[in-house]
């Protein structure tokens, strides 16, 4: 190896190379390199980034007060205060043989894969520059690169730092290259060197290999053309990106067939390194592997990510493929990537389709040139694509298959790169992964298991062939027919259904299905879209191959489908939904139906700066009425979520006369300024506003808050921002504003109703105004256990009565909902001697086992209770209900639960239970059992000894 001059003899010897094999790369944030201040580049876009740690700062024999250049990364020797003379080697020069993989303190690694996006200089590339589109795969391409070979004497390195390139091993390189893709396109693609020059750039060393390759791209006015490469070498044993060395070379997509290479000074493994990056430059990714720290051996994609968050992308991992890390070697690219680089004859790879049967392959050395040496599958419960290859010590593979290297290597397409063009390697631990990981292949006796459940076992693996068995789990997650049909469907996971063909049930094993009602075909006289559907009317669309499959029947025609209908979304438009779901609909598809009646919609909608939700009725095509949901009535629907919207039907638009600003009044009164697309979207009927006259600002004297309020009393709390940018005005202050009061809710708590709501208050803000008469409220409420309607006032802070509600007048208060509450005003508290249970009777009389919460919700004063005297179990002769019941004859029925948990105690069985009664009312029989009036037959009137019946 060439060493630099002594006076920076140290500072080389020194120099982190950054060469650690055996450390796995993180992977980057996608950053571009800083262009150079001496030329500017072409902007570039990466692939995700392997980056190595930065080395430490190495040790200068320069004196305390050498200056040294802020710009220079850590590693790299500081530039001498005097210019070297020309013939003065500066750079560290390495011997053809050395490897960097060697060195103890390496950080080897390849660079960025970039493309190119569109430039004056080239036209638009059919490859992605962000990751985002591009091609799904590169079609077989034939044709010979043109190869300009550059030496580049970069800012700062001398002549003799650029003469100390090695041309022989630079152009060998490129023969390497050359080699290994004519072999992997058969013969179709070649490499010829056409040109070789050196050029002086004003490009430093110190720039990102990214920024040296544009600037020298722009300084050369390279052409992005066709079937042309541009390769250059730099004078220097690696490379930096953004500061971090180690860097072994770069390679540049262009488009399909054009592409820039950089190299540093050659090594052991520049010609792994070119050829590597001319798969960049024909458009391939980099080949990774699994890493899992749980050691699976498969894992489904979530969008752009892994769906377990314990495995990720390990990028280089897959050492066995050239586009993995790097090395002496240059193995087989594996058979995904060769597929998506369109290499070879196009018959190297069986494809077994969608398995839905057990099948055993045989598999060739995949570094030989069999036909169908490998396979691919598609998992028919996950649609993934699997690709099998026998790795053995053949062709390009014989330094690499071996070990843990040598068996059937397992590949699918990786998360990383773009348009699929990357690889991950499945392996048996995926819990190594990296340069370190030397067992990629599933040996004999193993079986690879994806997350689906397909199995692959291996067989048997010799360096000649591999025998693999694929068991495929079903796709299917049921089965079904139709009665009056012949096909046999298969439904997935995510409910649709296909018919299957009688080969693929077989090769399913002939499962058991269901067997479904008949199915019949229709049509709607004024479409041409025929329907299969089943008894309940729903179905789907048929095209022409599913109708002409099903021998081309003559579908029922109605004007409409029955079971179907028009419908709106509060949008002023028509829909039609269809046995096989909802579709756009025209005015006069409406007309052709009938006209029908339409089916109106019902939703939950809210607006954004009020908590109120409101059930939204439509009324028409056009129109639609919202009401308040109480927090019951949103219990009982499900808690649905409600739709935020900008206009709520029954809201209205007022302007104070002495301010600009339009506002709008929920139908619950709560006022906000209203927006301009909020006024916009109400309908035209409602986008007028009335005059709510003078606004006042106003104040309690208890507190700070300033409303602004109009006639009606009724406004909102002014922000600080607000009160400022209305001028500050002074506002009215009352212990108590016009129109607000005091109340509560049932709950021993206070409540001010201010102009803008209900906001919580203390004693000390009702003292403060005035201690005003409490506005006290009234609701209707009932037992969850109890049929009864109670309507409970409020007569004090603390206390309330309640009283029954017949069926009219719970009618003429429009059937208000009535509120499930654990304690009604009037309800007491018993015990019967005999037993440990405490009951609750309502003031109706109706009786219940009192649970600890009913009876800690009574107030205090209610919460002791009276003997009952001795219960006792009682049933008549004529039925099998039994009673428990006190001294007075009154109680209630058990269950059998309840008489079991009592102990099964016998009942006192007689024909009547002493106190009880038959009535007659409005010709109808009732008897009246201890636990209330049950309806009564005259076989029970007999049974009880036909006692006198008591009229009512």
């Amino acid at each position: 190896m060439t060493l630099p001059s002594p006076a920076r003899l140290l500072c080389a010897a020194l120099l982190s190379f950054g060469l650690v094999g055996s450390a796995v790369p993180a992977v980057a944030d996608d950053v571009l390199p800083k262009p150079s201040v001496t030329a500017q580049a072409p902007s570039t876009t990466t692939a995700p980034a392997v980056p190595a740690t930065p080395p430490a700062l190495s040790t200068s024999p320069t004196s305390p007060g050498t200056p040294v250049p802020a710009d220079l990364p850590a590693n790299e020797p500081a530039q001498a205060t005097t210019t070297p003379a020309q013939d003065e080697i500066t750079s560290f020069v390495p011997d053809l043989d050395w490897n960097p993989l060697a060195d103890p303190d390496s950080d080897a690694r390849y660079g960025e894969h970039y493309t190119e996006p569109a430039t004056p200089l080239k036209a638009a590339s059919p490859l992605s520059t962000d990751g985002g589109a591009g091609l799904a795969a590169i079609a077989p391409r034939s044709g010979t690169f043109k190869v300009t070979l550059v030496t580049v004497q970069l800012s700062g390195k001398t002549v003799a730092d650029t003469n100390a390139i090695n041309m022989g091993a630079a152009r060998n390189s490129i023969t390497s290259a050359n080699a290994y893709w004519n072999a992997a396109t058969a013969g179709r693609l070649s490499m010829t060197q056409v040109n070789e020059f050196r050029h002086v750039s004003a490009a430093r060393i110190t720039d990102s290999y990214g920024t040296i390759m544009a600037t020298v791209t722009k300084e050369l006015n390279w052409q992005y053309r066709p079937y042309e490469s541009l390769v250059i070498f730099v004078p220097h044993a690696d490379l930096n990106y953004n500061g971090s060395w180690g860097i072994l070379g770069g390679g540049f997509t262009d488009g399909p067939t054009s592409g820039r290479v950089i190299m540093p000074y050659p090594s052991a493994l520049t010609n792994n390194v070119v050829t590597h990056e001319f798969g960049h430059v024909l458009g391939l990714h980099h080949a990774n592997s699994l890493a899992c720290t749980n050691a699976r051996s498969d894992v489904p994609r979530s969008g752009a990510s892994w769906a377990d968050p314990s495995c990720w992308s390990s990028e280089y991992g897959d050492t066995s493929d050239l586009m993995g890390f790097a090395q002496i070697s240059s193995p087989q690219i594996n058979a995904f990537l060769w597929e998506y680089g369109g290499f070879g004859r196009g018959d190297e790879i069986r494809n077994l389709g969608n398995l839905t049967s057990s099948q055993s392959v045989t598999l060739r050395p995949w570094g030989g040139t069999a036909s169908n040496r490998a396979v691919k599958f598609t998992d028919p419960a996950s649609g993934e694509t699997y690709y099998l290859e026998l790795r053995a010590p053949v062709g390009s593979d014989a330094a690499t298959a071996v070990g843990g290297n040598r068996g059937v290597k397992i590949t699918k397409k990786d998360i990383l790169g773009w348009s699929g063009n990357a690889s991950i390697v499945l392996t048996p631990n995926s819990q190594r992964s990296g340069w370190g990981n030397s067992s990629l292949a599933w040996q004999q006796g193993q079986t690879f298991t994806a997350h689906t459940g397909t199995r692959v076992s291996i067989n048997s693996v010799s360096n000649a062939e591999a025998v693999v068995t694929i068991s495929s789990v079903s796709a299917y997650a049921s089965y079904f027919k139709y009665s009056n049909m012949p096909s046999i469907y298969g439904r997935l996971p995510n409910g649709t259904f296909r018919a299957l063909s009688w080969d693929e049930y077989s090769q399913l094993g002939q499962p058991g299905y269901q067997t479904l009602g008949p199915v019949s075909f229709v049509m709607n006289s004024w479409n041409g879209t025929i329907y299969l559907i089943g008894a309940d009317n729903k179905g789907q669309i048929l095209s022409f191959q599913d109708w002409d499959a099903y021998g081309r029947p003559n579908p029922t025609v109605s004007k409409l489908i029955p079971g179907t209908y028009f419908t709106t979304k509060f949008d002023s438009k028509l829909y039609y939904m269809s046995p096989a779901g909802e579709i756009p609909a025209t005015d006069a598809d409406y007309k052709a139906a009938g006209s029908p009646p339409l089916t109106l919609p019902t939703r939950y909608v809210k607006y954004d700066w009020d908590t109120t939700v409101y059930q939204q009725k439509a009324t028409s095509l056009t129109a639609s009425t919202a009401t308040t949901v109480s927090h019951d009535q949103w219990a009982a629907a499900g808690f649905p979520a409600p739709q935020v919207i900008s206009y709520i039907p029954g809201t209205t638009f007022f302007k104070y006369t002495n301010l600009g600003t339009i506002f709008m009044k929920t139908p619950t009164g709560a006022t906000h300024p209203a927006t301009y697309d909020e006024w916009r979207s109400a309908p035209l009927s409602a986008q007028g506003y009335t005059d709510a006259g003078q606004a006042r600002f106003v104040m309690n004297s208890w507190n700070g808050t300033i409303y602004l309020i109009g006639a009606d009393n009724k406004g909102q709390i002014l922000s600080f921002q607000d009160w400022d940018a209305y001028g500050r005005p002074n506002p009215t202050v009352s212990k108590l504003i016009p129109g607000t009061y005091f109340t509560t809710k049932f709950d021993s708590k206070l409540y001010y109703m201010s102009p803008a709501g209900e906001i919580p208050a203390t004693d000390a803000d009702y003292k403060a105004a005035g201690s005003p008469p409490l506005t006290l409220p009234t609701r209707y409420v009932k037992y969850d256990w109890d049929t009864t309607v109670y309507q409970q006032k409020a007569t004090s802070l603390t206390a309330s009565t309640a009283t029954t509600v017949s069926h009219d007048q719970w009618a003429a208060a429009g059937f208000p909902a009535p509120q499930v509450i654990s304690y009604i005003p009037g309800t007491t508290f018993f015990k019967y001697t005999n037993l440990g249970t405490i009951f609750m009777k309502t003031p109706t009389g109706a009786t219940h086992p009192a649970t600890y919460d009913e009876w800690r919700s009574a107030p205090l004063s209610a919460q002791g209770y009276t003997d009952a005297g001795q219960a006792r179990f009682v049933m008549n002769s004529w039925n099998g209900t039994i009673y428990l019941i006190g001294a007075d004859n009154k109680g209630q029925i058990l269950s059998f639960q309840d008489w079991d948990a009592y102990g099964r105690p016998n009942p006192t069985v007689s024909k009547l239970i002493p106190g009880t009664y038959f009535t007659r009312s409005d010709n109808k029989l009732y008897y009246m059992s201890p636990a209330g009036q049950i309806p009564a037959t005259d076989a029970d009137y007999k049974a009880a000894g036909s006692p006198p019946i008591r009229t009512s």
